[in-house]
């Protein structure tokens, strides 16, 4: 069903008045009236709007983070709270299934969502790696890849079930590698072994 919003009650209320009334006080009458139902309807398009995770700011976006357990990290803007207000909601549902995973990591990195790798480590065990070049945004460190190694971190052990071990592996492109999407035959960006840097547990 579409969206219904009248964003002007006025002029409806005087196109359906009669003609010989629109000199008169009634129409200073219906412009008060108008004025108060419009009031009421924009607050209420507010309402429907502004409260969704995808549009809430400032004050708003804090009350999302609270009701899922996630801080706002001082100084954060906006745009990455919501993102990683969104990685928390995920978590809080996630089962522990590699897609879900995937994409909390993907969205902590702010990678595509086919960007993290999920390698199954038998009989009871995972390994998640991501290689990626967080950078954060100039002259607002307030999420420093350590931030996000933390974040990683604690929500990775939130949706392991229990008697899983899981390690997510964390590497800047161009990294020292040997094998899968580190391998020298399939990397192109790989580094030989007197180069780069090294990828590590988070």
């Amino acid at each position: 069903m579409s969206e219904v919003y009248q964003a002007d009650h006025l002029a409806e209320a005087t196109g359906e008045l009669p003609n010989q009334h629109h000199k008169t006080g009634v129409l200073a009458v219906l412009a008060g009236f108008c004025a108060a139902i419009q009031h009421i309807e924009d607050d209420a398009l507010l309402l429907r709007t502004e409260r969704l995770l995808s549009t809430a700011t400032g004050a708003q976006l804090d009350q999302y983070g609270q009701l899922v357990g996630m801080d706002r990290i001082a100084n954060c803007q906006d745009d990455d709270y919501r993102r990683l207000i969104s990685a928390k909601i995920l978590a809080n549902r996630s089962t522990g299934k590699p897609d879900e995973l995937i994409a909390i990591a993907a969205l902590l990195l702010s990678l595509p969502a086919v960007g993290p790798l999920y390698f199954p480590l038998y009989p009871a065990a995972y390994s998640l790696q991501c290689v990626t070049d967080y950078d954060p945004p100039d002259g607002d460190p307030y999420l420093t890849e350590a931030d996000v190694r933390a974040l990683i971190r604690e929500m990775l052990d939130a949706c392991t079930p229990d008697g899983v071990f899981q390690e997510a592996i964390l590497a800047p492109a161009g990294s020292f590698a040997f094998d899968s999407v580190f391998a020298f035959d399939d990397d192109d960006d790989a580094l030989g072994f007197d180069e780069g840097y090294l990828g590590g547990l988070l």
